[in-house]
């Protein structure tokens, strides 16, 4: 009898253990997002022969130089068509050959992430026709030129966000289902825009709110959609996600109603509210979404030595 006993508080222990976490609070819900820190990534093909002895890529004078570079989609977000263009930078395009373009844009949709991709998708853009470009500049008695070429991409991305369990209590005094003061699990899509904390708390008698703490964690600069870019700041569009929520909250960051500015260490928050007050003896969990939408750029670099033959 003691052993059948015994067996079933086992049981009983086992089966408490699985639904709570190490710390013994409720299990975390599973994400919906694959999740990650970026979004369209840009890399550069050779642009030369690799010296160990210098350190960097290395072409005779005269030889062309292939630009080509790869856009490579790691978040959320599918690119379509027209979204996302290339500039190469620090270069005087007349002073080349062979270099028909400086800007291109991708002409066909980059997939995104998912868990049947989980490479996600890839579009090619060349600069140059042929073989390169060729510097059509003259070294004269220099051994060499060090070319800079600076390439940025700019590219609309989109965050997709999600509380999946939103506390709706009337009666603030009944301890029963969920709780409203509190921090909340938060799940974001694979973007260099990231929400990375809510919580929720009271906002008048019958009202609740949800603060989102967002993060710029691409390290590039970041626009709302269709806006020029900002020297001074970087910021991005909000939106409560399906629209349809609009009718239940109220969403504003430092009092702009659609839009965010980070601050000087990349953070910004916005603070939904429901407009209305909840009815009587209301008590259930709902999700919350809401996406960001934005245009980002960030530039890199490469440089290739031009040797006197």
């Amino acid at each position: 009898m003691r052993v059948s006993y015994l067996l079933f508080f086992v049981v009983i222990a086992l089966g408490l253990a699985a639904c709570t976490t190490p710390q013994g609070g409720v299990t975390v819900p599973n994400s919906p997002y694959q999740g990650g820190s970026q979004g369209l990534v840009l890399e550069i093909g050779d642009l030369g022969i690799f010296n160990d002895q210098t350190n960097t890529e290395e072409i005779f004078e005269g030889e062309p130089i292939p630009v080509e570079v790869t856009l490579k989609n790691k978040g959320e977000y599918e690119v379509q068509p027209g979204e996302a263009a290339v500039d190469l930078l620090g270069i005087f395009q007349s002073d080349f050959s062979g270099l028909p373009a400086i800007r291109l844009s991708n002409t066909e949709a980059i997939e995104k992430v998912s868990e049947f991709n989980t490479e996600g998708g890839e579009t090619r853009l060349a600069f140059t026709e042929g073989n390169g470009m060729v510097d059509q500049r003259q070294l004269g008695d220099a051994s060499f030129r060090d070319l800079s070429i600076f390439t940025r991409y700019t590219t609309r991305y989109k965050t997709f966000a999600l509380v999946p369990k939103v506390c709706f209590k009337e009666d603030l005094q009944d301890e029963s289902v969920c709780d409203v003061d509190e921090v909340k699990d938060v799940f974001s899509s694979g973007a260099p825009i990231q929400v990375k904390r809510a919580e929720e708390s009271r906002a008048g008698t019958g009202l609740i709110a949800v603060e989102f703490e967002v993060e710029n964690v691409g390290g590039g600069e970041s626009a709302v959609h269709g806006r020029a870019f900002d020297s001074r700041y970087n910021e991005f569009g909000f939106a409560v996600d399906p629209a349809a929520e609009a009718s239940i909250w109220q969403c504003t960051s430092r009092g702009r109603s659609d839009s965010a500015r980070f601050d000087a260490n990349g953070k910004a928050q916005i603070r939904c509210r429901t407009i209305t007050p909840l009815p009587e003896n209301a008590l259930y969990t709902r999700q919350l979404g809401l996406t960001l939408d934005y245009d980002y750029r960030l530039i890199t670099h490469e440089q290739v030595r031009i040797i006197n033959q």
